[in-house]
């Protein structure tokens, strides 16, 4: 399994090709040629009116290019204007359609996303064993809300076998990726574990931490030499 961030390396490439600030004439004539980064990049600077005027409209229409290329950032883009209402009809379940197809391409946002979906019972129905098994996914590449999740689930034994150590330990991990709920979260499921327990723990998350730390780099490294290559 994956446990790098992959939206993370996405975001990087796309400042490496395109430069910190593309215009807009460059990014609508890569757009217009069939460029998925270019119709993703564009799709956003029309969701909040930056460089362009607002138009949730268009930015629709960018973000449906590049998801339909199978681009999974365009579709968690577009998942979230579904989840929200922004410039469509609010559905959940178009939602969770698009956030689906950025779970298989292992996107933690889509994961933690589409798993609070699973838990909610929005467009979908309400299965915590799935919202645990998304959370997991997400909280694997490090992702604090899906992290915090994940342990408030092993708190009260929803989806999951009650399971005191492994709340701490991915509140640990939460806390330590400054999630506000996090330390709150932590301090409770203390509580329940003795002080040998809590050493144990917190031993492991540090390791956790800086194996993750050590895979980044790794994979953002390697993502930047096969750009160089190609």
């Amino acid at each position: 399994m994956k446990v790098f961030c992959l939206a993370l390396v996405t975001i990087l490439l796309a400042t490496v090709i395109y430069g910190q600030v593309a215009d807009i004439q460059s990014l609508e004539k890569r757009a217009n040629a069939g460029d998925v980064f270019a119709q993703w990049m564009l799709g956003y600077s029309y969701s909040i009116g930056d460089g362009v005027e607002q138009n949730y409209k268009e930015a629709k229409r960018l973000y449906l290019m590049a998801a339909e290329n199978d681009f999974a950032p365009a579709q968690i883009s577009l998942a979230e204007m579904y989840r929200n209402g922004n410039g469509v009809d609010q559905s959940y379940k178009e939602a969770a359609k698009w956030y689906r197809l950025a779970v298989d391409k292992e996107y933690s946002d889509a994961q933690y996303n589409l798993g609070l979906m699973y838990c909610k019972g929005q467009g979908v129905p309400q299965n915590y064993r799935e919202g645990a098994r998304l959370y997991r996914l997400a909280a694997e590449q490090n992702m604090a809300e899906a992290q915090n999740n994940l342990a408030i689930l092993y708190g009260v034994g929803k989806g999951v076998v009650q399971d005191f150590e492994e709340a701490y330990f991915w509140g640990l991990l939460a806390a330590a990726n400054s999630n506000d709920g996090a330390i709150e979260t932590r301090e409770i499921i203390a509580e329940t574990l003795t002080m040998d327990q809590r050493s144990q723990i917190q031993a492991k998350a540090k390791k956790w931490l800086k194996e993750y730390d050590e895979r980044i780099k790794e994979q953002i490294h390697k993502a930047f030499e096969n750009n160089k290559k190609e």
